[in-house]
């Protein structure tokens, strides 16, 4: 609910008001965009337990605060995960298979042995991440931060590197066979794609 006061409240005694947010001029349009949002956080916390195993298969949890979730072995695939953040997350094991993780902020994220075959993470970063046996056959990196993360042993194959930065990052026994590396940088990478 909006009132004239400028706050946003909910049933269950949430409340935004707009001089939080640094504004006390917010429109009424403002206002409902920052509540879909509030609602969005706050429906993720209890969407996906911090517990791995949970089956969460086309689940919209774009936006979502996941940073430092336990989504290890989670079942994810084909899910809308834009601009989450799952920072710190660990995420071994799970299936993102054609799950949506562009513009995702997976710093220090663990991804060891996840299959995210045909994902996308275009536009996300990924500093320091481990992918390290991770399937992304066929998964779009393009124009993602990827520096520093752990690649060895993953299944790059025909993934779309294009434009992305891979600074630093360890390739060694990654497969990278027909993987698109188009104005990608590999700057002090180990073993990057040829």
């Amino acid at each position: 609910m909006v009132n004239p006061t400028g706050s946003v409240s909910w049933s269950d005694g949430r409340q935004v008001i707009a001089v939080l947010v640094g504004s006390n001029n917010l429109s009424i349009a403002q206002l409902l965009s920052l509540a879909w949002t509030m609602t969005t956080l706050g429906s993720c916390q209890t969407q996906v337990p911090n517990t791995g195993g949970a089956n969460l298969q086309g689940a919209n949890l774009e936006y979502c605060n996941l940073s430092g979730y336990n989504l290890s072995g989670d079942n994810l695939q084909n899910a809308n995960l834009q601009y989450t953040d799952l920072q710190n997350a660990n995420v071994q094991g799970a299936n993102l298979k054609g799950a949506n993780l562009a513009n995702t902020f997976a710093n220090a994220a663990s991804f060891q042995g996840a299959n995210l075959q045909t994902a996308s993470l275009a536009g996300g970063t990924a500093q320091g991440a481990n992918f390290q046996s991770a399937n992304l056959q066929g998964a779009s990196l393009k124009g993602g931060t990827f520096t520093n993360a752990d690649f060895r042993s993953a299944n790059l194959q025909s993934s779309d590197m294009s434009y992305g930065d891979f600074s630093y990052a360890n390739f060694t026994g990654a497969n990278t066979q027909g993987a698109i590396t188009t104005g990608a940088t590999f700057t002090g990478a180990t073993n990057p794609p040829t």
